[in-house]
C-alpha cells in the first residue's frame, strides 16, 4: 500500500513514517498483537479470511495504542446454507530449479512443503444460530549441508485452525464466540540469531534447535439494537501465546557457544535459548448514537497484558546460567 514499506531492522512493516512496533493487529476487532514484540500474534486459515482492513491513520480512539498501522481480518460467518470447501498444496525440489547459496550459508539438498485445508459452515438452527469451521495443517521440510558436517533436516509443522459460533437470539441482537490458533512446532537448522554460521562447524549442535511458537484465542462478542438510534457492543477476548527455542540436544543445552574468529571456527553449545509466555486479556464496552448524520460514539476498555520470560545465557564465568523476568 502507499505509505507502507518493509523494515530491515527485523520488525514489521512500517505505516507512514512509523516503525513496526507501533502497529496494531486485530481480528475481529480482537486485539492479537504480540505484547513482547508487538508483531502479529496469530496466522489464520487463509479459507476462513473474508476480508483484511488497513488503516493508515485518521483511525477511531478505541485505536488509540498504536501510532502507526491498524490492520484487522475480518472472518467468514455461517449462514442458512451448507457449504465448504477443500484445497490442497504441494511443492518440492523436483519441481525447482537448483538453489545457488553464498559460500557461508546453509547448501540446500531438498526441501517439500504439504498444505491441506478445509472449511465447512451451516446453520444449527435456521435464523438463529450458525457456525463455520476451518483448519489447515501445513508440512514443511527442508534438508540443509551443515558446512563441515552432513545434511540435517529443518521441519516445521504448523495446525492453523479456526472455529466461530454465530447466534442471533433476536432481530436486534447477535453474539458470536470465536476461537482460532496456529500452534508450531520447528525442528530448526540455524540456532541462535546471535549466532552466524561460520565456514568450518567443528559440532553441529550449536546450530540445531527447537522451536514452539503460535497463539490460541477466544473471543466472545455482543451487539445490539436499541431501538432506532442506539447501537451497544461488548467484548472480551482472550490471547495466549507460546514463543520457545532451545538446543535439539543435550551438548547444545549445557555447553557454552565457542566462536573462534581468527579460524573461522564455531563449535560448542547453543547460545541464548528463551521462553517467552504472554496472555493478553481484553474487553471493551460501547454506545454509538445516530442523530441526523451526526454520530456520537462513547466507550470503555481495559487491556490486561502478562509477560512471562526465561532467558538461558551464559553467566560471567561461561556457564549455562538463566534470567527469568
Amino acid at each position: 500500500l502507499p505509505q507502507v514499506n518493509a523494515s530491515f531492522l527485523g520488525d514489521e512493516a512500517n505505516v507512514a513514517g512509523s516503525t513496526g512496533r507501533e502497529n496494531q493487529y486485530f481480528i475481529e476487532g480482537v486485539n492479537v498483537t504480540d505484547p513482547f514484540l508487538a508483531a502479529g500474534g496469530t496466522r489464520l486459515p487463509q479459507n476462513f479470511v473474508r476480508e483484511i482492513q488497513v488503516k493508515q491513520g485518521g483511525y477511531m480512539p478505541e485505536h488509540g495504542a498504536a501510532t502507526g498501522g491498524i490492520i484487522n481480518v475480518i472472518t467468514h460467518s455461517g449462514n442458512n446454507d451448507f457449504n465448504g470447501q477443500i484445497f490442497g498444496f504441494l511443492t518440492n525440489n523436483n519441481v525447482a530449479s537448483d538453489s545457488r547459496r553464498g559460500i557461508a550459508e546453509f547448501q540446500q539438498t531438498s526441501f517439500s512443503r504439504y498444505d491441506l485445508g478445509g472449511a465447512v459452515g451451516g446453520a444449527i438452527a435456521r435464523d438463529k444460530l450458525w457456525y463455520f469451521l476451518a483448519y489447515n495443517p501445513t508440512v514443511e521440510k527442508e534438508g540443509l549441508v551443515i558446512p563441515g558436517l552432513s545434511s540435517y533436516e529443518d521441519k516445521a509443522v504448523a495446525h492453523l485452525f479456526a472455529s466461530k459460533l454465530s447466534w442471533s437470539p433476536s432481530p436486534t441482537t447477535t453474539l458470536d464466540l470465536a476461537v482460532f490458533g496456529d500452534p508450531t512446532s520447528h525442528d530448526r537448522v540455524g540456532g541462535s540469531f546471535l549466532i552466524t554460521p561460520q565456514a568450518t562447524q567443528l559440532n553441529a549442535d550449536p546450530l540445531l534447535m527447537d522451536r514452539t511458537l503460535g497463539a490460541v484465542t477466544a473471543s466472545l462478542r455482543g451487539r445490539t439494537l436499541l431501538g432506532e438510534n442506539v447501537i451497544v457492543e461488548a467484548a472480551i477476548s482472550r490471547v495466549e501465546a507460546n514463543n520457545q527455542s532451545k538446543a535439539a540436544t543435550e551438548v547444545g543445552l549445557t555447553e557454552s557457544t565457542y566462536t573462534d574468529l581468527y579460524n573461522s571456527t564455531l563449535s560448542g553449545g547453543m547460545q541464548d535459548q528463551f521462553d517467552h509466555h504472554t496472555i493478553r486479556w481484553g474487553t471493551e464496552l460501547s454506545t454509538t448514537l445516530f442523530a441526523g448524520r451526526h454520530e456520537l460514539k462513547l466507550g470503555l476498555a481495559y487491556d490486561h497484558l502478562a509477560l512471562d520470560e526465561d532467558w538461558f545465557t551464559e553467566t560471567p564465568d561461561g556457564r549455562p546460567g538463566l534470567v527469568t523476568r
